[in-house]
């Protein structure tokens, strides 16, 4: 069964994240690493969502009380959080305090590159008459935009520590191509981890093979682990098939593979089967099918049992208006009925100018399969931001595979009239920017690898923004 885990991007001092109406404005902490792909299931798509409003009002100060599972009542005591945002209403300064006291816990400063894109972020605690350095986070980028470097730092005796290092690099056709991570062992970077990803295109210039070797401590060297080869339909850019391989005793073995993919209009996947092989022959495994409502996606799976498909799992990803995702639920198939085993939502409140100024979050308590409370949090004095209109949607819609993935997926996108720059940014399932950076056509076409390894299990958004239009699509991660 897909498994979507609720583990929500915490501010510092352990605050949630997961309340803001406007978090995609709160910084990530870092990208995320690479590392071995999972097999493609298939490529889940969306429509784009509304146009971006020119004037946007976020709020400056927040209050949050947790759920008591022992008591079945609110905690009297709350957090509560002050943001400082700049013109482009990015968040510069994030502080936490006790609501009662005043009393202040920790506090982030956040900088920006000249194209907005994050450089550093400074966090620090309250030592009780000062504030102490306690981590910083440190970003590096390309001509291009691209993230190249991603460092993380422990304040230690009065000086700053490495403590861990990501290193990026990409082809000449922008995608990356290689993650190493490094930590910092007597006075040096030391290799830790690494995914390297070789890509083999056919002449129509779409990836036929995609291989991925992992680093290896005992040989200090990168060794084969996956091969994926996509197979297509005419002249399709959209795969309609292909087959995945893990690298045992010196030869790539069949693992799996996806067949029967059905796509409609919009060439969004709306069902397609998954296939093991057992050593002589492909047998079926499980089956999808995916609908695609105004306000949410639902995808349902059945695994083949004893000669039928039974009920196997089913997600349903819930959106706003924005696109962003507005909660979901992952149910199993139990005792002839769907049950409830992951899952959050939200009961919002708003006030006469449309500004969210309560918000009730909930999610799936284990043992009952019932929603229960989680946090509420209170929203107060808003400040406006006008922001540059985005244009409408893109006529060429973006590739993303694989797709679901565990760790990494390729993106793709060709038909690009203008130059400029395209604005990629990852939302995580709460509509937060985990991931935010600028990637420059060549040609009119754009690819970069997504690294997810360290994020929360879920389906994420990716949202482009280029000067042709904007597009949206859905990325699940197992």
């Amino acid at each position: 069964m897909k498994k979507i885990l609720l583990l929500g991007l915490m501010g510092l001092g352990g605050v949630p994240l997961a309340h803001a109406q406007n978090a995609s404005n709160l910084v990530a902490l870092q990208p995320a690493a690479a590392a071995d792909l999972s097999p493609i299931e298939a490529q889940l798509r969306s429509s784009a969502p509304a146009a971006r409003a020119s004037t946007v009002r976020y709020y400056t100060r927040s209050t949050t009380y947790a759920w008591n599972t022992t008591t079945n009542q609110w905690a009297t005591a709350a957090s509560a959080t002050n943001l400082t945002y700049n013109t482009q209403g990015l968040v510069t300064q994030e502080v936490v305090t006790d609501s009662a006291t005043q009393v202040p816990s920790t506090r982030a400063t956040i900088a920006y590159t000249g194209a907005n894109q994050i450089a550093s972020r400074l966090e620090e605690t309250w030592a009780g008459s000062q504030w102490q350095n306690a981590t910083r986070y440190l970003y590096s980028y390309d001509g291009n935009g691209r993230n190249t470097e991603f460092q993380i730092d422990n304040w230690v005796n009065g000086a700053w520590v490495g403590q861990r290092r990501s290193v990026y690099t990409y082809d000449a056709a922008g995608r990356r191509i290689r993650t190493l991570t490094q930590q910092w062992t007597n006075n040096a970077w030391t290799i830790a981890s690494g995914t390297q990803t070789t890509y083999v295109l056919d002449a129509q210039n779409r990836i036929a093979e995609q291989v991925v070797e992992n680093w290896s401590p005992a040989t200090q060297s990168f060794a084969p682990n996956n091969r994926y080869v996509y197979t297509y339909s005419g002249s399709s850019l959209t795969y309609s098939g292909y087959v995945s391989q893990a690298w045992v005793s010196q030869a790539w073995r069949n693992t799996s593979q996806v067949v029967n993919i059905v796509y409609n209009t919009k060439e969004q996947p709306l069902s397609y089967q998954t296939q093991t092989w057992d050593g002589a022959a492909w047998q079926p495994y499980e089956r999808t099918s995916v609908e695609y409502l105004a306000t949410n996606t639902v995808t349902t799976s059945q695994r083949f049992s004893n000669g039928t498909w039974v009920n196997s799992s089913r997600i349903d990803q819930k959106y706003d208006a924005n696109g962003k995702g507005y909660g979901y639920t992952v149910e199993s198939w139990a005792n002839a009925a769907w049950q409830l085993d992951i899952g959050f939502r939200y009961f919002d409140v708003f006030n006469s100018t449309n500004d969210m100024v309560r918000r009730l979050q909930q999610t799936v308590d284990f043992q009952s399969h019932a929603f229960v409370n989680q946090y509420k949090y209170y929203y107060y004095d808003f400040q406006a931001f006008v922001l540059a209109s985005r244009p409408a949607m893109l006529a060429v819609q973006p590739q993303l595979y694989p797709n679901p993935t565990t760790h990494q997926a390729t993106l793709e996108l060709s038909g690009l009239r203008a130059q400029q720059p395209v604005q990629v940014e990852l939302l995580n399932p709460l509509g937060q920017i985990v991931r935010k950076f600028a990637l420059q056509p060549q040609a009119g076409v754009i690819r970069e690898e997504l690294n997810l390894s360290g994020l929360p299990a879920g389906v994420y958004s990716v949202r482009l923004l280029t000067a042709d239009g904007t597009a949206i699509k859905r990325l699940v991660k197992e």
